[in-house]
């Protein structure tokens, strides 16, 4: 409970042992404690997509909700976005030379969230609806690319101490493409029976369904 600790400065420190030959690792992170409260705001999607990815060519609008009892502290919103990418310290080369070596083993991430907000421009209408004074976002359709991970976060900016909260967005990949419509035999009797597929067609995201249907055309008509 950080309710026992007074402001100041604080050290902690994590060590990991292990079981069978004691080998341990530590780790340490600094941590300011302050004496005010950082109000708690939850992200979520006001309309969250069936299979959780969310098509790039649509608004994504996210809202902050405060949780608890709402507090009148004076603060300000800022937004941040992140994407999930390959990261720029990773080598695959130390990885494979060090893969066999337990004494030694290789702990850098292939993947990670890197800050990309210099990427976007919070203040142009046509990538997003934010407001400094607002914990809700509004993501325009095209600010994102598809087939991506980000990640979202809301900034919490109060006098002496800034909060935060995340929110991952997954964006679906390109619609499907490259596809055809065959209709086989082309050219006969209006009563001969007829064949239809869709071959070719591919998408980022699969498996693909298909639906076929028609509409009647009556030449010279609407």
């Amino acid at each position: 409970q950080t309710l026992d600790f007074v402001a100041g400065e604080y050290k902690f420190t994590v060590r990991a042992t292990h079981m069978t030959d004691g080998r341990t690792a530590e780790r340490d992170i600094m941590v300011e404690m302050v004496m005010q409260r950082v109000p708690s705001i939850t992200l979520g999607f006001q309309s969250p997509p069936p299979n959780g990815k969310f098509p790039v060519t649509e608004e994504i609008k996210i809202r902050g909700t405060e949780e608890g009892e709402a507090s009148d502290v004076e603060r300000a919103y800022n937004w941040k976005i992140m994407v999930y990418e390959r990261n720029p310290e990773y080598s695959a080369e130390a990885a494979e030379a060090l893969a066999n070596d337990p004494e030694n083993p290789y702990t850098v991430d292939e993947f990670v969230y890197l800050d990309r907000t210099d990427q976007f421009d919070f203040a142009d209408p046509s990538q997003f609806e934010a407001s400094p004074d607002s914990p809700n976002l509004v993501i325009k359709a095209n600010a994102l690319q598809p087939s991506k991970t980000y990640k979202v976060r809301l900034e919490i900016l109060l006098a002496s101490v800034t909060g935060y909260s995340d929110l991952t967005v997954e964006t679906a990949g390109l619609a499907p493409r490259n596809g055809e419509l065959v209709v086989e035999p082309m050219v006969a009797a209006f009563d001969a029976d007829r064949s239809l597929s869709a071959p070719g067609w591919k998408a980022d995201d699969s498996p693909l369904t298909y639906e076929f249907g028609y509409f009647q055309y009556n030449a010279g008509g609407d």
